[in-house]
Order: C-alpha cells, then sequence, then structure tokens
C-alpha cells in the first residue's frame, strides 16, 4: 500500500499516524490501518526511499535519535545519528547507486515490529552491479524505529567505525 507521507509519524499509544494527520486527528477523522501494519510498510518503505535517494532528512524522519543500528552477520553496531550518518556517507562514496526493492513484508503490529525481506542492487564505481537478498528487522517505538537489524547476504557494504 503506498501512502503520501513525509516528516515523522505520531502514535496515540495503539496505532501510529502521519505527523500531517494530526488536524483530522484532533477532529477524530484519522482513519485506522489495519491495527498499523500498513503503517510499518509505509515507515520502511520511507526510510528505504531516503537510503536510496541518499536523503538522510527522509531516513531520519523515521530513525529515532538513539536508534541502534546493527548489522548482525557482520558484527556492525552503531547507536545514534552520528554514527549511522558516518555509515551511509561511506555506504553512498563507494557505490554509484543503492536501489531496495521486491518487499515482503511480516509484520507485529501490537509489538511494533516489522521484518522484511528485499532485493538491493548495487551499482558499484566501475559501473558492475551486485545483487543481495537481504533481511531487516524493525522495531518501532513512539511512532519512530528505534532498533534496525540488518542481515546481509554478502561482502559489508555498511561498515561500522571501525571497519576498514
Amino acid at each position: 500500500c503506498q501512502y503520501p507521507f513525509h516528516g515523522p509519524f505520531f502514535t496515540d499509544g495503539g496505532s501510529y499516524y502521519l505527523a500531517t494527520d494530526l488536524e483530522r486527528y484532533a477532529h477524530g477523522r484519522v482513519w485506522a490501518m489495519s491495527r498499523d501494519s500498513d503503517m510499518l510498510e509505509a515507515m520502511v518503505r520511507t526510510y528505504f526511499t531516503g537510503v536510496d535517494s541518499e536523503d538522510m532528512d527522509l531516513v531520519f524522519s523515521t530513525l529515532a535519535p538513539d536508534c541502534v543500528f546493527t548489522v548482525e552477520t557482520h558484527q556492525v553496531h552503531l547507536v545514534g545519528r552520528p554514527e549511522i550518518t558516518a555509515m551511509f556517507t561511506r555506504l553512498w562514496a563507494s557505490h554509484k547507486s543503492v536501489r531496495h526493492d521486491q518487499f515482503k513484508f511480516v509484520t507485529d503490529p501490537q509489538a511494533g515490529r516489522v521484518a522484511v525481506q528485499f532485493r538491493v542492487t548495487n551499482i558499484l564505481p566501475d559501473d558492475s552491479l551486485v545483487y543481495k537478498s537481504n533481511c531487516n528487522f524493525f522495531t518501532a517505538t513512539k511512532g519512530m524505529f528505534s532498533a534496525v537489524n540488518v542481515y546481509m547476504a554478502g561482502a559489508n557494504t555498511l561498515h561500522g567505525p571501525k571497519s576498514p
């Protein structure tokens, strides 16, 4: 399901809403998504749109300031926006482009969790293509992702601060 969205999300403790829906929410007219599954998927799509378009503001519209970001398959553990920014800066500098697509979601709205399997297409500086099949696990707290756990096939493209 595709929705137009920008900026942070808010919650009433049970459901997540787009910040742009605040006025309608205040007047009691916001529609509830199917127990928040659609909103969790929309947040993940927003995150990946930001990654693919090299837009840190859009990425951070979905991540809490103290988000814990791990690449479980490569022992990377990052905390907070400065470390996450540095990781994405290195990713974008070492690729002509990155693209994430072919998403398959499993959501647990009551726990604020979503798992997603997807294809990654990286174009390297020499124009060669690298395809991966990855899985990410996101945990939402107070309308933003507080944790992202990445399981990555192949070489690590999301190096931590002390990685080569």
